[in-house]
């Protein structure tokens, strides 16, 4: 039995085939499936076209394993992505589980302990005994807080203030400009409505981490770690010892991993993600048996 262990963000998709021991033979890389970036014909050409080139490199038995943003607790949602890998899947044994779970069961090496996932969007985890619980995870539209999405919102606001002369011109404004190849500071407007807005806003956190020294991004940095640190806490309840992240805000490296150990409760150690959200799906499926089989 050979495993595809999928983990399906906001940003992108990525595919990794393992062997009969979950140890990876390769992966690849698709741009996001997310149900509410894309329709349900191109999700499901998405997720088609990654298994299938896994898929072609070996000849045994596939189970796959989904980590897929969007399947939590919205039912309507849950059905929707349901339908899609149920098209997708005729014939394979799968599992599906949120990408928050599947980063979970990877970052902890399928041990009990608590994520925070930070990407284009954020969301704890905690599990204890295979037992799951979850704070945050609301979307941009009402939290995401710390998120790259909510940090680059901040970016925007600062740099408005900044072109207004509501405050003075830092490093921030001038690198926005350059991002977003602005020729005048209103054409971000245009800009913004013309792309993914999500997508689009969310990469503004690399440009945050390039000023981390400018004390107007480590005053967003500071904010957005002392909201991680509030979701943990949350879950927390001096029951663990281990914490770990896994999401592209911490691609910002000791600019949000310093103030996070900060606001931390003092019984959390943070560790590094230990294995990738594609083998957690893998941990996942066989964690829980939870599993479909469609023919």
């Amino acid at each position: 039995m050979y495993y595809i262990g999928i983990d399906a963000g906001g940003t992108k998709t990525k595919f990794s085939l393992f062997d009969e021991n979950i140890q990876l033979i390769t992966s690849i890389e698709k741009k996001s499936c997310h149900f509410q970036q894309v329709d349900s014909k191109e999700m499901t050409y998405i997720l088609k076209t990654g298994i299938m080139e896994l898929k072609s490199q070996v000849t045994k038995e596939i189970t796959i394993c989904f980590g897929l943003a969007g399947y939590g607790i919205c039912s309507s949602a849950r059905s929707q992505i349901e339908s899609v890998v149920k098209e997708i899947c005729v014939g394979y044994k799968y599992s599906i589980c949120s990408d928050a779970t599947s980063a979970l069961y990877g970052a902890l090496d399928n041990k009990d302990g608590i994520v925070v996932i930070s990407g284009t969007g954020s969301i704890a985890i905690s599990c204890e005994n295979n037992v799951t619980k979850r704070c945050g995870g609301w979307g941009h539209h009402i939290g995401d807080e710390g998120s790259a999405f909510w940090i680059g919102k901040r970016l925007l606001e600062l740099f408005s203030k900044q072109s207004d002369g509501r405050a003075f011109k830092s490093e921030v404004y001038h690198e926005i400009k350059n991002h977003f190849m602005l020729k005048s500071d209103t054409e971000l407007v245009n800009c913004l409505r013309i792309e993914n807005n999500r997508s689009s806003i969310a990469s503004l956190c690399k440009v945050a981490s390039k000023c981390k020294h400018d004390i107007n991004v480590l005053k967003i940095f500071d904010d957005a770690a002392k909201e991680i640190a509030l979701m943990v806490n949350t879950l927390d309840n001096e029951k663990f010892d281990t914490v770990s992240y896994i999401g592209g805000v911490f691609n910002s490296g000791e600019s949000i991993i310093l103030p996070l150990k900060k606001y931390l409760n003092k019984n959390l150690k943070l560790i590094a993600p230990k294995c990738s959200p594609e083998k957690g799906a893998i941990y996942y499926f066989l964690s829980t048996k939870i599993d479909n089989e469609d023919s």
